[in-house]
C-alpha cells in the first residue's frame, strides 16, 4: 500500500501552491514556494501534513515509457484483485515480494535515509552482509541480488525482471504487488462454458475450501467433487494415481468418458497445498505452515517508531452502555507505546477480549493519523502516527496469527518481533504504561475495582459505575495527549525528559515514517477488516443475526451465485463489504434486518447483548428479533437501570467523593502539564457537566 512521509526535495501543493522541502527539523519543516515570492518559510511538520489542503504530489512516469498494453485499474480494483487471488497464487506473489523487498529497501538505504539503513541492517544483515560487511556500504545492489539469488535458488534475471513489473506498477498505480501477477491471472479467458467446482470440507458441506474452474461437461462437476472431497481430503491418503481410478469408476457408472491423466492431475494440483495437507495429514501440515515464535537479539529503539510494544489489559473499571444504562463489564484496553520516546502510538477499548481483530484495531489507530483535537478539544494534537519498523508482540495466540503476520509483513512491510517465552521482563515497558494509566486516571474515576480486593474493600464497583465505554476512551484520549505525552517520565534522558521532546528528537534522528495518505485511509481501513466468504441470497447476507441487503446505488450483486469475499467491522455493525469478482472491487452493504440506523456505530457485542435478552424472552433462539422486539429489550434494560438508579442515591455523590480524592492530592500553585493530579481533575469536571447534561 502506498504510503507518504514529508522528506527533502519533496514536491507538494497546499491550497493549490506548489512548495518544496527544504529541511526538516522535527516538529517543523523548512518550505519554499516554486513560483511567486521564493522566500523560504518554518511550519510544524504535523500541521502542514494534516491540513486539508495538503497534497504530496506523486512522480509520475513519462507518457512514452508506457506499454500500449499495459493494464490500469483502480486502487480499489487492485487491492479487491490480491484480495481474489487463490491462496496459492498469492503465495507465489508474496515469495516474489520476499525477494526483492530488501532490494528496494536497500535503495532507499543507499540515497543516505538512516531509517531505511536501520531497518536494512535489522532485517536483512544476518543474511546478506557477512563479517567483514559492517555496513550496505560494503556491498553493490548486484552482489544483493546475486546473494538473495542463491538464497531463494532462482536467477539473478528473474528477480531484475520481477524488480522491474514490481517498479513500474508502483509508478502506474501505487500498488508494486500487482506487478508479481502473472498475466495469466490478471487475464483470465472468460469463457462462457467455464464452470465453477467448490471443494467442502468432508465434514462442515457449509464451509467452501477453494473454487476448481473446469471447462468440462457439467455431468463430471459432481462427480469430481464428491471425489475429492470424500476420498482425497481424508486421513487415508489417497495417490492421485487412486483418485484417477475410482473417477474412471464413476465416469464409466454415468455414462461419461474417463478423464485423462493429465487433467485429473492438473485438477488435484490447483487445490490449495495447505488445506490438502491439512486434510490429509495434520501433523506434517503443522509443522510446515504453523507459525514459529521469532525474536531479535540485542536489538534496541534506534529512532522514533523504530520499535512498537502491543499488549492489551483488562482496565480496573465497571463500564456502562450508552444507550441501555446497563453495567457491562470491565473493558479490554490495547495499547502500543514507542520504545524510543515511551510514547503511546496506538490504543484500542472495547469489551472484546484480546484476539486478532482488538490488534488489527489497534494497529489501524497507531498508522492513521489520530486528530483528537478536532474530536475531543484537546490541547494538544495526538502527533504519534505512522508505520512503524518493528511491531514488537508477547507470545499471546492473537498475536501469533497468520494474518496479523501477513498484516504487518506485507501490507505495512514491518518487521515481527516476539517476546521470548516466559521471559514477563522483556514487556516491562508496555507493563509500566498500563500501570500509570490505571493508576493515574482509572483507579480515581467512579466504578473502578481498584487494582485487588483489599485496596477496593466494600467499594460497590458496580453499583457506582456511571462512565460508558466512549467515556472513557476519550479521558483516556485526554491523558494521553495532554498529560502523559508532556510528563516527566524517568526513562527518559535530561536533556529531553518528556515522550513528546524525545519523539521529536528521534524524528530528526531517523525521519518521520510512512503514513497513510488521507485518500487513502478508507481502503486502508477496509484492507485490515477480517474476512469470511459467504453467500448472498434474495434476502441479503445474513451475517451474526443480521441481513444485509442495502446495496449501494448503482451496483448489482449477483443472487444465489457463488460465495463472496465478505468484510466486516466489529465495531460497527450498521454495513458490510462485499468483493464484487467481476469489478474486483469491494461494494458497501447497508444492513436491513435490523435496519442500517438502528445499527449505525453499533458494536457487535453490543447488538449480541440485546439480541440474548430478545431470545430470553421470545425463546426463539434461532431467529433473528425484529427492531420493535430490539428496543422493547432496550426499553427493558433502561427500566431495569432506573430501578437501581432508585434506590441508589450515590451516582452523583460518587462524582463528589471521587472530586474530594482529587482535592486532598493536588497540589496548591499555578497548573503545569506536568501536574498530572489538576489535569486529571479538570478533566473529570468537564466529564461531570457532560453527564449533568444528559
Amino acid at each position: 500500500m502506498r504510503r507518504s512521509a514529508l522528506r527533502l526535495n519533496d514536491e507538494f501543493e497546499l491550497y493549490g501552491r506548489k512548495y518544496v522541502v527544504l529541511e526538516l527539523n522535527f516538529p517543523n519543516a523548512i518550505i519554499q514556494p516554486l513560483t511567486g515570492d521564493l522566500t523560504a518559510e518554518e511550519m510544524n511538520y504535523y500541521h502542514l501534513t494534516q491540513d486539508r489542503g495538503f497534497k504530496l504530489l506523486k512522480k509520475k512516469a513519462p507518457v512514452h515509457s508506457r506499454n500500449k498494453d499495459f493494464l490500469f485499474l483502480s486502487r480499489s480494483q487492485l487491492y479487491g484483485f490480491l484480495d481474489s487471488l487463490p491462496e496459492s497464487k498469492r503465495e507465489k506473489v508474496d515469495r516474489k515480494y520476499e525477494m526483492i523487498q530488501p532490494i528496494l529497501l536497500f535503495e532507499r538505504a543507499k540515497t543516505g535515509d538512516l531509517r531505511a539503513i536501520i531497518r536494512f541492517q535489522d532485517k536483512y544483515g544476518s543474511e546478506y552482509l557477512n563479517g567483514e560487511e559492517t555496513n550496505i556500504k560494503s556491498i553493490t545492489q548486484k552482489q544483493l541480488i546475486h546473494r538473495i539469488a542463491n538464497k531463494f535458488d532462482v536467477s539473478t534475471r528473474t528477480i531484475e525482471r520481477d524488480l522491474s513489473k514490481y517498479r513500474r506498477e508502483e509508478q502506474y498505480n501505487d500498488l508494486g504487488l500487482h506487478g508479481l501477477i502473472s498475466e495469466k491471472l490478471k487475464n483470465p479467458y472468460n469463457r462462457k462454458d467455464m464452470k465453477s467446482i467448490e471443494i467442502c470440507h468432508p465434514r462442515k458441506k457449509e464451509k467452501v475450501l477453494c473454487t476448481i474452474k473446469t471447462y468440462l461437461e457439467e455431468g463430471y462437476v459432481s462427480i469430481i467433487k464428491e471425489v475429492i472431497e470424500h476420498e482425497y481430503l481424508t486421513k487415508k491418503q489417497a495417490s492421485k494415481a487412486e483418485i484417477k481410478e475410482i473417477l474412471e469408476v464413476r465416469c464409466a457408472r454415468a455414462g461419461l468418458p474417463p478423464l485423462g491423466y493429465n487433467t485429473v492431475y492438473a485438477m488435484l494440483n490447483r487445490l490449495d497445498l495447505e488445506t490438502v495437507l491439512r486434510l490429509r495429514n495434520g501433523t506434517i501440515a503443522s509443522d510446515i505452515y504453523d507459525p514459529i515464535t521469532g525474536q531479535f537479539s540485542n536489538s534496541e529503539a534506534k529512532s522514533s517508531l523504530h520499535m512498537v510494544q502491543i499488549d492489551h489489559t483488562e482496565l480496573d473499571i465497571m463500564v456502562i452502555d450508552k444507550n441501555t444504562l446497563e453495567v457491562i463489564g470491565r473493558p479490554w484496553l490495547t495499547l502500543g507505546i514507542d520504545v524510543y520516546s515511551r510514547c503511546v502510538w496506538c490504543m484500542h477499548l472495547s469489551f472484546d477480549s484480546p484476539s486478532a481483530n482488538k490488534v488489527r484495531k489497534a494497529i489501524e489507530h497507531g498508522v492513521l493519523k489520530k486528530r483528537v483535537k478536532d474530536k475531543y478539544g484537546t490541547i494538544h494534537e495526538w502527533e504519534v502516527f505512522g508505520v512503524p519498523d518493528i511491531i514488537y508482540f508477547d507470545n499471546g495466540k492473537e498475536f501469533n496469527n497468520r494474518e496479523i503476520k501477513y498484516l504487518i509483513d506485507n501490507t505495512l512491510e514491518s518487521q515481527v518481533m516476539f517476546r521470548p517465552v516466559a521471559t514477563p521482563r522483556w514487556g516491562g515497558t508496555i507493563e509500566r504504561l498500563f500501570g500509570t494509566v490505571n493508576t493515574k486516571l482509572i483507579h480515581r474515576l467512579a466504578g473502578t475495582t481498584k487494582h485487588s480486593v483489599e485496596a477496593k474493600g466494600d467499594y460497590d464497583s458496580e453499583g457506582e459505575a456511571i462512565y460508558t465505554l466512549e467515556d472513557i476512551t476519550e479521558l483516556l484520549t485526554r491523558y494521553i495527549t495532554d498529560i502523559y505525552h508532556h510528563d516527566i517520565h524517568s526513562s527518559l534522558p535530561f536533556d529531553c525528559p518528556t515522550p513528546y521532546l524525545q519523539y521529536q528528537r528521534g524524528l530528526n534522528i531517523g525521519g518521520q515514517n510512512d503514513y497513510i495518505d488521507d485518500e487513502n485511509e478508507e481502503e486502508f481501513h477496509i484492507s485490515l477488516l477480517p474476512t469470511k466468504d459467504l453467500a448472498f441470497t434474495r434476502l441479503g447476507v445474513r451475517l451474526d443475526n443480521v441481513y444485509y441487503n442495502d446495496i449501494e446505488p448503482g451496483k448489482i450483486i449477483q443472487i444465489n451465485g457463488p460465495k463472496y469475499k465478505v468484510k466486516f467491522d466489529i465495531d460497527d455493525i450498521s454495513h458490510i463489504y462485499v468483493l464484487d469478482p467481476l469489478s474486483n472491487v469491494y461494494i458497501r452493504v447497508r444492513a436491513v434486518n435490523p435496519s442500517y440506523d438502528f445499527l449505525k456505530g453499533m458494536k457487535k457485542r453490543t447488538y449480541k447483548m440485546l439480541l440474548k435478552i430478545s431470545r430470553d424472552k421470545t425463546q426463539s433462539a434461532g431467529a433473528i428479533p425484529n427492531e420493535a422486539e430490539l428496543l422493547e429489550s432496550k426499553d427493558k434494560l433502561m427500566s431495569r437501570t432506573a430501578e437501581m438508579q432508585k434506590t441508589n442515591k450515590g451516582r452523583r455523590k460518587v462524582i463528589n467523593l471521587g472530586l474530594e480524592q482529587f482535592n486532598e492530592k493536588s497540589k496548591p500553585g499555578k497548573r503545569t502539564f506536568s501536574n498530572g493530579d489538576d489535569e486529571l481533575l479538570r478533566l473529570v469536571e468537564a466529564l461531570n457537566q457532560q453527564l449533568d447534561q444528559r
